[in-house]
């Protein structure tokens, strides 16, 4: 069995073995060998790396595994003892939402194009906590992005996008048509599994096509689903943390997502920074049908909501438009509309801030409410999860948030 490394994230505690006087403040670093052999290194932070990333009371040890796994997660190796390093990064307003990086010592052990890599880590509270453990996905593997090779060591790095991307590179062979009483979630996930995707999600709902429905040979899987999804008033593709392809369903408004955790002041390993992102806030959604429905069809959707520090009321207008492809329902436009009234105001509020690590935050489409004391307490309330990344190693393994506020302090809608 590979050596598995965990990480304590400590306080100012002494760490045993050092002397009193020395400064502690940082990381204890385990590794756990088969037979038990124990080896200990202790990594003492800079005092110019403390003052910018202060730790909590909240110690826990943070362990990885990598495996080597096949289309439908099966896992094959484990190649922990090969694996250096790497992270995961979340963009809700990527295609692709999920990516892995790794660094792998002997990179032939993994063939592209036909591996998978999954990643496990396991995280115990010193607390008292039950441990945790999270799969954090599914990745294809594709060839080296960067490498160095000499006679003592072969080391290869990997840029793998998630489950989606397979769907969005699979082009069709042969013309695509759906009859108009086809069920859209049924068709999407039959062309995702045309595409190569054995592990699918998708719900069947009741929504038709309510028109024939047809995309030319040379189309993409995933995009010719995403179209769909959006002619009914659905989110696009995405892929849960257990490898799975999926959609979220309905469009609904973000402040009527319920919160996935809460994070309070001790939680936070830097300030609340703003981000800028003001020229993305929209408060009027404007939709329309391509130039070959006729009679065209069209949807406005405003947010003139007087409270809402990112409505026309307050910030002037600022539109955005979209056409859908198909032949989308009046009710689908509408939603769409609004969807994209209810998404834009997001942005009037960004931060950024480095927590502990929540590996469940990788997930796309979470809410997060923060309850914060003293001179920061005016930004508690709920937050949208925009970007999530985190490293694959105890000494990396902060994670890093981007958050639009949804809803205030107050209770406010954004």
């Amino acid at each position: 069995m590979a050596d598995a490394t965990f990480a304590y994230w400590k306080g100012t505690s002494p760490i045993r073995g050092l002397p009193s006087n020395q400064s502690t403040t940082g990381f204890e670093i385990w590794r756990y060998r088969k037979p038990p052999i124990t080896l200990r290194i202790a990594v003492i932070l800079a005092a110019d790396l403390r003052a910018t990333i202060p730790v909590t009371s909240n110690a826990m040890r943070f362990g990885v595994e990598l495996w080597r796994a096949n289309v439908m997660g099966a896992r094959i190796e484990d190649l922990s003892g090969l694996f250096i390093d790497g992270t995961i990064d979340m963009n809700i307003d990527r295609v692709i939402m999920l990516n892995l990086q790794v660094r792998l010592r002997n990179p032939g052990a993994v063939q592209p194009f036909s591996d998978f890599l999954l990643p496990i880590v396991t995280i115990a509270w010193e607390d008292g906590r039950p441990n945790e453990r999270y799969q954090l996905g599914l990745y294809p593997v594709r060839m080296m992005t960067a490498g160095e090779f000499t006679v003592n060591k072969a080391i290869g790095q990997f840029a793998c996008d998630d489950m989606v991307s397979i769907a969005i590179n699979a082009i069709a062979q042969t013309a695509i048509f759906e009859e108009s009483t086809d069920l859209v979630g049924t068709s999407v996930s039959h062309r995702l599994f045309e595409a190569g995707i054995g592990k699918r999600a998708i719900p069947s709902g009741s929504a038709t096509f309510g028109t024939d429905q047809s995309r030319p040979v040379g189309s993409s899987m995933g995009a010719v689903a995403n179209d769909w999804l959006a002619m009914i008033g659905w989110y696009a593709l995405h892929m849960r943390l257990d490898g799975y392809v999926t959609t979220a369903g309905a469009y609904r408004d973000l402040n009527q997502i319920e919160p996935s955790l809460m994070l309070t002041d001790t939680d936070l390993l830097t300030s609340l920074s703003p981000v800028a992102t003001d020229n993305q806030i929209v408060n009027i959604g404007v939709v329309t049908t391509d130039t070959s429905i006729l009679p065209p069809k069209s949807a406005i959707a405003r947010n003139d909501d007087a409270l809402s520090p990112a409505s026309t009321v307050n910030i002037g207008d600022r539109a955005r438009t979209e056409v859908l492809t198909g032949n989308p329902s009046q009710a689908a436009l509408d939603k769409r509309a609004r969807q994209i009234v209810q998404d834009g105001r997001r942005f009037y509020r960004t931060v950024s801030v480095v927590i502990q690590p929540r590996p469940q935050l990788l997930e796309p489409r979470q809410t997060i409410r923060l309850n914060l004391t003293g001179e920061q307490a005016g930004l508690s309330g709920i937050w949208y999860v925009r970007t999530a990344r985190m490293g694959l190693t105890p000494e990396t393994s902060a994670m890093t948030l981007e958050l639009n506020q949804t809803v205030d302090f107050n209770g406010n809608v954004i």
